[in-house]
C-alpha cells in the first residue's frame, strides 16, 4: 500500500517540475534517473526503469560511455512514448575510450546513434585524469559538438575548480555543469568548491546522494526525525537537502516505488536549521564505502577540492573512481 501512495503522489509533486537554468539559458529538470554502476543498470531492467521514471513523470536521463548503456536508454524513451523534446538526457564521454580529439567526436556520433537520438542535451567529460593537455583537447571537442548542434550544453564530472578555470582560459567556454560526488558529510573543502562554483553560475549534478544501496546501516537519530516531520522518508530528506543547495540530483533505482519515491522528494521544503542540522548530523553507518578498503563518507581527498590534474594524471581521483564502481 505504501508503494502504491508513493506512485500516486508523485503527480501531484511533479505539477511544476523542478528545474535548474544553466548558465547558458537551459532549463534542465533537477531530479533525474541515474543509471551506473548496479547489476539492473543494463539490459531489460534498465529500459524498464527508463520507461517507469518517465511515466512517473521524470525527465531526466543520465548515462555515460562507461556504463555501457546507451542503447538501452533509447530504447526506454522511445517505448515510454514520452516525446523526445520533453526529456533531457545527460551522457558522458570516457577519456579512456576517446583520449583525444578524433577519437571524443568519434565517440560524440557513436553514442547518438546508440541512443537513437539527434542531441543530446549535456555532454560531460567524465574525469580530468588524462592531464592538463589531453583533457583541454577532449574540452575544445565538445565545444564544438556544441557548436555543430550535436550537444545543447558541455560540463564536466569529477573536476574541481581549479580544473574547470584551465579549460575556461584555454577555450573561452567555462563547463555549464560539474557533476560529482556531494552529499551532506562531503568534507569543508569540497562543501567550498561547490559554493564557489555556483557562484560563478556551474551547476553540480550531486551524486552518491543516498550512499550507496541506501546505506544499509542506521540513519541515526537526526535524519529519521527530520523527515518524520515533513511526512518523508530519509532518501527524500537527502535529495531534498541537495536540491535545496541548487544541485541537481540523479538518485539510482530499478524499482518502480523507489523511482517514485525519489522524485516525490520537490514535495517539501527545509528551512534553514533544518539544512544545518542534517550537515551536522553524524554521518551514517555504512554511508558510502571509501577507496582502497577504507570506510568513510568521501570518494575525494580534500586536497583534491585545489590540487588542478595533478592529483587527476596521477590517477588518485581514478583509483577511488574505480572502487566506488565495483
Amino acid at each position: 500500500m505504501r508503494a502504491i501512495a508513493l506512485c500516486l503522489s508523485v503527480a501531484a509533486a511533479l505539477a511544476e517540475l523542478e528545474t535548474i537554468k544553466l548558465a547558458g539559458g537551459l532549463e534542465m529538470p533537477a531530479n533525474g534517473l541515474g543509471t551506473c554502476c548496479r547489476k539492473t543498470a543494463k539490459g531489460p531492467p534498465i529500459v524498464a526503469a527508463t520507461k517507469a521514471y518517465l511515466e512517473l513523470g521524470g525527465r531526466l536521463l543520465d548515462t555515460a560511455m562507461a556504463y555501457g548503456n546507451h542503447a538501452d536508454i533509447g530504447r526506454g524513451l522511445r517505448e515510454s512514448g514520452v516525446p523526445r523534446d520533453e526529456v533531457w538526457i545527460t551522457s558522458k564521454i570516457s577519456p579512456s575510450r576517446a583520449a583525444n580529439y578524433k577519437q571524443c567526436a568519434k565517440a560524440t556520433a557513436d553514442l547518438l546513434e546508440e541512443l537513437g537520438v539527434a542531441f543530446v542535451d549535456l555532454l560531460l567529460i567524465h574525469t580530468p585524469k588524462l592531464g592538463e593537455e589531453k583533457t583541454v583537447e577532449l574540452w575544445r571537442c565538445l565545444v564544438d559538438a556544441k557548436a555543430r548542434g550535436q550537444v545543447r550544453a558541455i560540463g564536466v564530472s569529477n573536476f574541481n575548480g581549479p580544473e574547470i578555470d584551465a579549460l575556461e582560459k584555454a577555450t573561452g567556454e567555462k563547463p555549464e555543469v560539474n557533476q560529482i560526488q556531494y552529499h551532506p558529510w562531503s568534507s569543508k573543502e569540497w562543501h567550498a568548491t561547490v559554493a564557489a562554483l555556483k557562484a560563478r553560475g556551474v551547476v553540480t549534478t550531486a551524486y552518491n546522494s543516498l550512499g550507496g544501496s541506501r546505506f544499509p546501516g542506521s540513519h541515526g537519530d537526526v535524519l529519521p526525525a527530520l523527515a518524520a516531520a515533513h511526512g518523508a522518508t530519509v532518501p527524500q530528506l537527502l535529495l531534498r537537502w541537495a536540491l535545496q543547495k541548487g544541485c541537481a540530483v540523479i538518485p539510482g533505482s530499478s524499482t518502480p516505488a523507489h523511482i517514485a519515491e525519489n522524485l516525490a522528494a520537490p514535495a517539501f521544503a527545509l528551512s534553514a536549521d533544518e539544512m544545518r542540522r542534517i550537515e551536522d548530523a553524524p554521518t551514517p553507518a555504512g554511508w558510502w564505502e571509501g577507496a582502497r578498503g577504507t570506510t568513510g563518507p568521501n570518494k575525494y581527498a580534500d586536497h583534491e577540492a585545489v590540487t588542478a590534474f595533478h592529483d587527476a594524471a596521477k590517477k588518485d581521483r581514478r583509483s577511488r573512481h574505480k572502487t566506488e564502481h565495483r
